[in-house]
């Protein structure tokens, strides 16, 4: 059998491992909290960036066909200036 001091000694040491448990889970729980909010701004950093990378392709793409159409315009230049000289040298015929 236990005596009443016995139980309130046993009392007591379970209210005091209840707020120790306590005071750990709220520990606990705003570190998940923390943690929570972290993750959503990487998660929305991870949005910013993939975004970026999609701008950045769509650029290279349209750089590249800025390109072409200069290599294609120098050749149309080409060919037009042969295109004249043969017109030149026909005028100079007739």
């Amino acid at each position: 059998m236990t005596t009443k001091s016995e139980r309130r000694t046993s009392y007591e040491e379970r209210v005091e491992q209840d707020a120790r448990l306590t005071g750990k889970h709220i520990r606990t729980l705003l570190h998940l909290q923390d943690l929570h909010s972290e993750n959503d701004l990487l998660n929305a950093r991870i949005a910013e960036l993939e975004l970026q990378q999609t701008k950045a392709a769509r650029c290279d793409l349209l750089e590249r066909e800025v390109e072409k159409l200069r290599v294609r315009k120098i050749s149309l230049s080409s060919v037009m200036h042969y295109v004249l000289s043969l017109y030149t040298v026909q005028a100079k015929i007739f």
